[in-house]
């Protein structure tokens, strides 16, 4: 509706205080809080682009004229922001690194981004931004000079992931473990196990690295996630965990004198690495392991 079409925006927001130069603000309609009625005020503070749910007013027009400012409207700002932050997926060209399930998602995006940082410009999931706005938030969060993204993806109801996952184009992804959240939402941990399965759905190869799904082989339900999901859609499966069943498993785990897990991790064919978590607690192995062998973090 306004704006200059040679400004460049950087960064995008859904809160209004969090405006800078340039910064695209989203509005979300709220039952208590109207993003749209902040508009004004992320005009005000230098936003190079406002996208509405509504029609603007003549006199927020006019300001978003005077400033620069371009006025856009959407009756979806969720989709917005997941289509927008495709289009710095893409623009940026990195690795993307998708994780899911239901128990263990924080660590193992937390002990991943580590192990990769090592070698790597790594973007992760911060806090509890790992929903269909948070996500998007995130990968429009990132460095120009990113090289690898790793996202936490959550849900509550069937589709959510597999809508992260078209927007991310995960070329690597992890799925820590089924459990029984949302299950009353969901109905079954086979419901849930579909419902995490869908992060297939939006995989692509990167170069060289062909699409990978991590599972564990002690999970009841990585069976039917390989061979209904992965399989079907062409993505290859590696099982990391604590089962003899893994390709990569930990074993010799024991605790040292502060609690902290302290394990061989066993890549068959006789490589093996002793190593020690940070954090506290054996029950953080499993979803550990699954990190450190993805191949980027190996390279």
């Amino acid at each position: 509706m306004t704006g200059e079409a040679d400004r460049v925006c950087r960064g995008c927001v859904i809160d209004s205080r969090q405006v800078e130069e340039g910064t695209i603000f989203v509005a979300f309609p709220g039952e208590n809080v109207d993003g749209n009625d902040f508009a004004s005020r992320a005009v005000q503070s230098g936003a190079g682009a406002v996208v509405m749910t509504r029609e603007p007013e003549a006199e927020l027009v006019s300001l978003a004229q005077d400033k620069g400012c371009a006025i856009l409207l959407t009756d979806d700002p969720e989709e917005f922001l997941l289509r927008l932050a495709h289009a710095y997926r893409l623009e940026l060209g990195c690795l993307v690194v998708g994780i899911t399930g239901s128990i263990g998602k924080t660590t193992t995006k937390d002990v991943l981004a580590a192990v990769l940082a090592k070698r790597y410009r790594v973007w992760a999931t911060k806090g509890n931004f790992n929903n269909l706005i948070g996500m998007p938030l995130t990968v429009l969060s990132a460095p120009a000079d990113t090289e690898v993204l790793v996202l936490e993806m959550g849900m509550n109801h069937f589709h959510e992931i597999e809508r992260l996952s078209q927007s991310a184009n995960p070329n690597l992804a992890i799925v820590s473990k089924i459990g029984t959240s949302h299950i009353g939402i969901l109905g079954s941990r086979e419901n849930i196990a579909r419902a995490k399965a869908e992060i297939v759905q939006g995989m692509c190869a990167a170069g060289d690295f062909l699409p990978l799904l991590v599972l564990g082989g002690e999970d009841d339900f990585t069976p039917f996630i390989r061979d209904t999901f992965a399989q079907p859609a062409g993505i290859d499966v590696m099982l990391a965990g604590v089962s003899d069943d893994d390709e990569v498993r930990a074993r010799d785990i024991r605790v040292d004198d502060e609690g902290r897990p302290v394990f061989t991790l066993d890549f068959g064919q006789g490589e093996t690495i002793d190593t020690m978590l940070a954090i506290p607690g054996v029950q953080s192995v499993p979803n550990a392991v699954k990190a450190p062998r993805l191949p980027i973090a190996w390279a």
